[in-house]
This record gives structure tokens, C-alpha cells and sequence, in this order.
């Protein structure tokens, strides 16, 4: 492509490399209660593809030779006899360091952010059944805090972004058995976001409060052991967080203090028929979301995006599932479809949501522990935004993976195989197309 920094041939820049552990330890009790500890430590670094036209999507030349994360957990469930008690406790830790360079060159550094972010919090659940009903309680508290520090050039390190928030909320649910057949759900939740630091280089901006009640209703139907139908309603609301209202994204976004919450109003209905081979889901949808967030074009400065409350859609919108699974040979497949209408300004497009999107597969075993997989994917009608602030639709693709199984051990098996079969050119975001055909060769083992 003219003017693009990637020639033919390998992926510029798409060198990754991690380092994981994930550790886990539990105690299951005679009554069926159990605590666990979970524990994930990762090293990585990786550095980050630039945009083959910079007409679509803005070129930045940039590195993390630091990309790391920690966390740590604990969960609980204690039985009660006829109710019971869940609990959880974590702390998630990251820091990652990017360097932003002047040109394809990568020899002229133009900043260097070091990023420290942490957050940790609590969920409580409660439950009580009867003969006739199951009720839930429950509350989660969240604390979120966000450092950025330019390293370089600054000197000393100056800080450049420093945010703090809180989340809280409780919510009641109650599963209530009219009759065998018959269930009706009813349920409620308050959910509250508070910032308690912001700082950020363009400027102060007041600490404020969002807030939102969020309900929710469905009557369940059983027909038979292997059928039923459920038809609902319910209010969802995404709050703002600090980091979609000021951060400045790797100089890739500007803030906007003014962001409100968005609000989504969801009515369906789904159908399900279960047996011991067959299993089917079916799912019909209507959505009004209003104030949607979207990342856009910045006027002001078409090389940012700012997140904005684009408009009030309407989401339209169906979903099937099937799986087939004998003693040899599982088959399986999804189907999504959606219809979206701004309903202020027909011109304003949601972006990075496929009209509609497939996938199948099937995995057959070939004995002596070796099987084959193979599946499909599917993916059209997605619109995405380049710079000049243009709506275009991204181009459809089809792609095919498989692979050759062998299990030596329920503990440990080996496969090899090809992603992207017939090499496909693929892209879910404009100006950065995924890798080609991949060959690949893995090893699990389970402890």
C-alpha cells in the first residue's frame, strides 16, 4: 500500500513474549464448603504493529518493553444447610512502561510513560432457599487507582496522570416457583461510582458522583424435563469510568470530563431444548440504549479519538446455538445477528459490532488418543471510523483453523495445526490486519 511502513512479508513489530504462573490451592469440607487461593504473576513485553494507512487509523511507533501484571484472590463458600455464603477478595497489580518514538525508524524516543495501576476490592453473596423460592443478596465494593509518569524526556519523572474511584453496589434477587413449570425472577440492583482523585495535564476537574438503579424480570416457562422459555426485561448502566473520561490513552485520546452514563433497556425472549446429545438455545432481542458511548474522532484534532455519548440506537437482534455430541464426534455452531438505527442522527454509526457472525466447527476422535479439529468463523457488516471522522464498512471475511489432537494422558496432551487455513486477510480494527496463515505446536500439562 502506498505510503504504508509494513513492506510484504512478516508482521513489523509484533513481537511478544510472556512469562506466566498461575497458581491455585483449595479445601473442599465434607459439606460441600471450600476456600481457594488463585495467584497469577506475568512478565512480558511486547511491542505494537503500526497502521498500514495512516489515512484509516493514526501510526504510532511505539514499544512496551515492560508489560506486566499480578493477582491475587481468595474465594470462599460456606454452607448452611438450606442457605449459604460466597465470598471474594482480590488485588490486581500492573505495570507496563511505552516508549513512543518519532518515526518508523524507532531511533528517536519522544516519551516514555511509565504506567502503575492497581485495584483491589470485595464481593459478598448471600442465599436462602425455600421449597418455593431462592434468595440472593449480594454487595461488591471496588477500588480502582491509575498512575501515569513521563520518564522521558521529563527529568526528574514527572507524574502525568494520577486517578482514583470507587464503585459500590448491592443487589436482591429472588427465583420464585409459582408452580413446578412456572418461575418468575425479580431482581434489583443500586449501583454507585465515585472519583476520589483526579489529576490530569490538561487541568482539575471537580470530583464527582454517578449513580444508577438497575431492575430486572423474567417468567420461565418449562414445557418439558428437556424445554422451557423464558421471556424478560431488564435496565443495564454502564458508569463512565475515570479512565473512559480522562485518560489520555497513550496519546491516542482526549479526555472528556462530561461523559454521561449510558443506559440500556433490554426485552427478550429465548427458547431452550436439552437432551442427552442435542442441545439448543435460541434468543430473540430488542434494545434501546440510550446515550451510547463510543470512542470518535476529536474534531479538534482528528489524529485523537474522545469517548462521546454518540446517540440513542435501537439494537434488533437474534442469536442461535446448537451442539450435537455422541461417544466420537462433537458438531457444533452460533449464529448472530444484529440490526442497529441511531435513532438522533442516522449518520453516526456504532462501531466494532458485526451485523452478522458465524461459527462452527466439529472435533471427530480418531482413536489411540488422537482427534481432529477444524472450525469457521464469519464476520460481516462491521463499520469502524477513520481519521478524517468517515463511517466505512470493513470488509467481510471467512477463516478456517485446525488442528490434530493427541491426548497421551488425561494430563497431558499435544496438538499441531494451521489458524487461518486459506490465509485470509483479516482486520478488526482499520489499519491493522491480523496475522496470515499461523502453524503452530502446543504441549498442556496439568498438574
Amino acid at each position: 500500500m502506498t505510503g504504508s511502513v509494513q513492506p510484504e512479508g512478516d508482521r513489523l513489530h509484533s513481537y511478544t513474549k510472556d512469562h506466566n504462573i498461575n497458581l491455585k490451592a483449595g479445601y473442599i469440607a465434607d459439606d460441600k464448603s471450600e476456600i481457594a487461593i488463585n495467584y497469577l504473576n506475568q512478565k512480558g513485553e511486547k511491542e505494537h504493529p503500526v497502521s498500514v494507512d495512516k489515512q484509516l487509523s493514526k501510526e504510532l511507533f511505539r514499544d512496551s518493553p515492560m508489560w506486566d501484571k499480578e493477582i491475587i484472590s481468595i474465594s470462599g463458600l460456606k454452607n448452611f444447610g438450606s442457605s449459604y455464603m460466597k465470598s471474594l477478595v482480590y488485588y490486581n497489580k500492573s505495570e507496563n512502561l511505552t516508549s513512543e518514538f518519532k518515526d518508523k525508524t524507532y531511533s528517536v524516543l519522544k516519551l516514555t510513560t511509565r504506567y502503575d495501576d492497581y485495584s483491589y476490592g470485595a464481593r459478598l453473596e448471600y442465599g436462602i432457599e425455600t421449597n418455593s423460592n431462592l434468595l440472593k443478596l449480594v454487595a461488591n465494593y471496588k477500588k480502582d487507582v491509575h498512575k501515569a509518569y513521563e520518564t522521558e524526556p521529563a527529568t526528574p519523572t514527572k507524574n502525568t496522570e494520577h486517578f482514583e474511584e470507587h464503585t459500590s453496589s448491592i443487589g436482591a434477587e429472588d427465583n420464585y416457583y409459582i408452580r413446578s413449570d412456572l418461575e418468575i425472577l425479580a431482581g434489583v440492583s443500586y449501583d454507585r461510582l465515585k472519583a476520589d482523585k483526579v489529576y490530569y495535564p490538561e487541568g482539575y476537574q471537580g470530583l464527582d458522583t454517578i449513580s444508577a438503579f438497575n431492575p430486572q424480570a423474567a417468567l420461565i416457562y418449562t414445557f418439558t424435563p428437556q424445554s422451557k422459555i423464558k421471556v424478560s426485561a431488564s435496565q443495564k448502566t454502564h458508569l463512565p469510568t475515570m479512565k473512559e473520561r480522562y485518560s489520555g490513552g497513550s496519546s491516542t485520546k482526549a479526555p472528556n470530563p462530561d461523559l454521561d452514563k449510558e443506559i440500556a433497556n433490554h426485552y427478550e425472549i429465548a427458547y431452550t431444548y436439552k437432551t442427552q446429545k442435542f442441545l439448543v438455545n435460541t434468543n430473540f432481542y430488542y434494545s434501546k440504549v440510550k446515550d451510547a458511548i463510543e470512542a470518535v474522532v476529536y474534531v479538534p484534532d482528528p489524529t485523537l479519538k474522545q469517548n462521546q455519548n454518540i446517540g440513542d440506537f435501537e439494537h434488533k437482534g437474534a442469536e442461535f446455538d446448537i451442539t450435537y455430541q455422541n461417544d466420537n464426534t462433537k458438531v457444533g455452531g452460533n449464529y448472530a445477528f444484529v440490526d442497529v438505527k441511531n435513532k438522533r442522527d442516522s449518520s453516526v454509526k456504532e462501531t466494532n459490532l458485526p451485523k452478522h457472525q458465524l461459527f462452527a466447527y466439529v472435533e471427530q476422535k480418531l482413536g489411540a488418543g488422537f482427534s481432529f479439529y477444524v472450525n469457521s468463523k464469519f464476520r460481516n457488516g462491521v463499520y469502524n471510523q477513520i481519521t478524517n471522522g468517515t463511517y466505512v464498512e470493513m470488509d467481510s471475511f471467512t477463516t478456517f483453523d485446525t488442528k490434530l489432537i493427541y491426548a497421551y494422558m488425561d494430563s497431558l496432551k499435544f496438538e499441531a495445526g494451521v489458524k487461518n487455513l486459506t490465509d485470509e486477510l483479516v482486520e478488526y480494527n482499520l489499519g491493522y490486519p491480523e496475522a496470515g496463515r499461523e502453524y503452530f505446536a502446543t504441549m498442556y500439562y496439568k498438574f
